[in-house]
């Protein structure tokens, strides 16, 4: 009996860890289908082969993403409204400085961390990322993209990976395992080798933020500036390049010593403590 009761304890663990990844891989497979059947109504070509319709149909996609992300955040709120009860933190209340820090360090490290990638050449070894990154916010509509990768996104993969998968996995293993599980969990959803370092690197740090606030916001506002800058990077480089040739270069200068400045602010600095007066 014993030993059943650990197993089943055990099971119970890792499908309660598991839970809300399984809960945005359902969401997207039921947002995928729904959006691919209404485009093929609404084109009059419900038959066409569903990766031909993905291709032909501009911004089904992100539509599918709006929807997608929409669905996660409907279906799972109350999930997350329960979890915010069962793992009750102190919410340090960060303001002004302290998210603005937030969204500067996920700026500068997710782009030196893209970099790193791209300089080591590991994203060469997989040619199809390459094609499918170079044309991913190529020719989309600017709103909708916004709507979907720097407002949509992170509010729904932050309620699923920081709101409950670090908060359930730290109630078993800690902040470090918590931490280690969303981030590869939040890699894997990615979907690909080079999105997966990425992703596990920066989730990472949005559990530090997580952890360290004690609320959602920083981690998702940081979500949104990292994507932000990812819609606009090129742009701004191509044209600050045409300018100045040494910009890249300067750049990453000014993004590392950024990171830091923002790494003492957020964990290293000492915070002060309000002292009572009497009298």
């Amino acid at each position: 009996m014993g030993r059943k009761r650990e197993k089943a304890s055990l099971l119970w663990k890792l499908w309660d860890v598991l839970y809300p990844t399984a809960a945005i891989v359902l969401c997207m497979l039921i947002a995928t289908i729904l959006g691919i059947l209404a485009a093929g109504i609404l084109t009059g070509n419900p038959g066409m082969d569903s990766g031909e319709l993905l291709r032909k149909v501009r911004g089904l996609p992100l539509w599918i993403n709006v929807g997608f992300y929409t669905l996660i955040l409907l279906s799972q709120r109350k999930q997350y409204a329960l979890d915010r009860l069962r793992f009750q933190t102190e919410n340090r209340g960060w303001k002004g400085g302290r998210l603005a820090a937030s969204c500067v360090l996920a700026v500068s490290l997710g782009h030196l961390i893209s970099s790193g990638i791209r300089i080591s050449g590991f994203s060469e070894v997989f040619k199809g990322y390459t094609e499918q990154a170079s044309t991913a916010f190529h020719g989309q509509n600017l709103i909708l993209l916004i709507l979907a990768t720097v407002i949509l996104a992170p509010l729904a993969e932050e309620l699923i990976f920081r709101g409950m998968t670090y908060r359930r996995a730290e109630n078993y293993l800690g902040a470090l395992g918590g931490a280690l599980i969303s981030a590869g969990l939040f890699g894997v959803y990615h979907g690909n080798m080079v999105q997966f370092l990425y992703a596990f690197f920066m989730g990472l740090l949005f559990a530090a933020l997580c952890e360290k606030s004690g609320s959602l916001l920083p981690p998702v506002l940081a979500h949104g500036a990292a994507n932000l800058w990812a819609v606009f990077y090129i742009p701004v480089t191509e044209a600050l390049s045409e300018r100045f040739s040494g910009a890249p270069a300067c750049m990453a200068v000014l993004e590392a010593a950024a990171a830091v400045l923002c790494v003492w602010i957020l964990f290293l600095k000492k915070e002060r403590k309000k002292e009572s007066r009497h009298g």
